[in-house]
């Protein structure tokens, strides 16, 4: 099986952290995997250790789509600005189009424009299910345990708390 990771850009939150994520975790499973960006940025890198990670403008992808079918699957969030685009062109050329609703209303995925349609919370799913045929399966964002381990001891006192998102955000279900 192969996995296409598509995001428009590539940067620094939370949305591409859970690709890079995604993408390590299926190549652990022997899902071939790559990723696409039409905007690159310092973080590159951190894709390329994990699968092959292309910089390129969208025509270049839609040549690589046409080309035949290259990919079994192809991720993205919802609410990608180009994602309904690159979801109609990846389902005319035999790939299976998953998409996850991040924090926004994404009203153009039903069973004709994707397989799967998934959110990282109840509250992100309730908002989306009225606009879709599929049925919202959460999947809830991740950590990267590998890079935030947990200390060996732990000191007295309060916990600190390097990170915790959008929590003023309804949908994020905090």
């Amino acid at each position: 099986m192969r996995v296409l990771l598509f995001r428009g850009v590539c940067d620094t939150g939370g949305v591409s952290s859970s690709m890079r994520l995604l993408g390590r975790q299926l190549a652990r499973r022997g899902i071939a995997c790559e990723y696409w960006f039409c905007r690159g940025s310092n973080r590159l890198a951190e894709f390329q250790e994990v699968a092959p990670a292309t910089v390129g403008p969208l025509s270049q992808l839609v040549r690589r789509l046409a080309a035949g079918p290259a990919f079994d699957v192809v991720h993205m969030t919802a609410s990608d600005p180009v994602a309904p685009l690159v979801g109609r062109l990846a389902g005319r050329h035999g790939a299976r189009v998953v998409v996850t609703a991040r924090g926004a209303l994404t009203d153009v995925w039903d069973r004709r424009s994707c397989f799967a349609h998934t959110a990282i919370s109840k509250e992100m799913a309730a908002v989306n299910q009225p606009y879709t045929d599929l049925q919202i399966d959460v999947v809830r964002n991740s950590l990267d345990v590998a890079r935030y381990t947990p200390p060996a001891e732990m000191a007295s006192g309060a916990p600190i708390v390097a990170f915790a998102g959008r929590t003023t955000s309804p949908e994020k279900d905090f």
